[in-house]
Parts: C-alpha cells; sequence; structure tokens
C-alpha cells in the first residue's frame, strides 16, 4: 500500500490533485452562478467598508489610466506656469496672468480651465473666482502654491 507522501509523487496522486483542484474551482463558481444549487447569492456592500463605491474590474484600470493621464497633464501645466510666470514680490512664489496662461496653453491642449481647476483642488494653484473665462478675466492672477513649488523642484 502507498503512502500519503508516494502518492503525491506518483501519476494517479497528480492526477487527483489536478482533478480535486478543478471540482474546487468548479464549486467556487457555482457559489457565483445564480442557477446552482450552491448559490450563496450577491455580494452585498456595506456602506462605509473599503470596498464600497470603488470601480472593479475593467472600470478600476480605466480610472487608474484617466488619473495618471490627468496627473501628467497637470504636472506640465504647472511646469508651464513655473517658466513662463515671473515671481511674486510678496512671497517669492511665481505668478501669470490667466490670459498669458491661455495664449502659451492653447498650443498644448483646450482644456485648460478644467485643468486649473483640479489643480487647485489638490491645492497646487489659487485664483479668485470658481471658473475662469477667455477674454474677461485675462487679467487675473494664477499664484502657484508652495506644494507646486516643491513639485516643481523636485522634477527640474
Amino acid at each position: 500500500m502507498a503512502t500519503a507522501y508516494e502518492d503525491d509523487f506518483s501519476v494517479v496522486g497528480a492526477l487527483k490533485n489536478k482533478w480535486n483542484c478543478r471540482a474546487e474551482n468548479f464549486i467556487e463558481q457555482q457559489k457565483h452562478n445564480p442557477f446552482s444549487n450552491r448559490y450563496e447569492g450577491r455580494k452585498k456592500w456595506e456602506v462605509g467598508s473599503a470596498e464600497y463605491g470603488k470601480p472593479v474590474g475593467l472600470t478600476a484600470v480605466r480610472a487608474e489610466k484617466a488619473k495618471k493621464y490627468i496627473d501628467r497633464e497637470i504636472r506640465t501645466l504647472i511646469e508651464i506656469i513655473f517658466r513662463c510666470g515671473r515671481p511674486s514680490k510678496m512671497d517669492g512664489h511665481v505668478l501669470i496672468d490667466f490670459g498669458q496662461l491661455f495664449q502659451t496653453y492653447a498650443r498644448i491642449s483646450t482644456n485648460l480651465v478644467g485643468y486649473l481647476i483640479r489643480a487647485r483642488r489638490r491645492n497646487l494653484v489659487e485664483f479668485p473666482g470658481e471658473m475662469l473665462w477667455q477674454r474677461r478675466d485675462d487679467d487675473v492672477l494664477i499664484h502657484l502654491t508652495e506644494k507646486a513649488h516643491d513639485m516643481v523642484g523636485a522634477t527640474m
């Protein structure tokens, strides 16, 4: 009679282990199949848990890709403000007129105001008002914050 140790390394033992693995995977799949008698129901999300409200699957992949794209665009915007702006006389932080920035950035992207709003949410830039409009707000000053200066200083 073969021992359990010998059984694991024999051809029959390998086939048995493979079959058991397939059977366990099948049982796990049947727990998610609503037409199976092993169905355990949909997973209930608990409000306040770490997984609640987070995208899953391909949606999560697309969300991560979009986040990286926005991060790159905001970094580009901050670097352009840093290069084209002038230092403030009060605190030394870089500032730029919206009109000048709009003319400079128009060659790069048409989404300047959206990126400015996102950058303001991340405390990278400061400007008065909720929204900036071309021509009407050309004289509005956009200030880089200390956080933006640190970000630009780390890359340059």
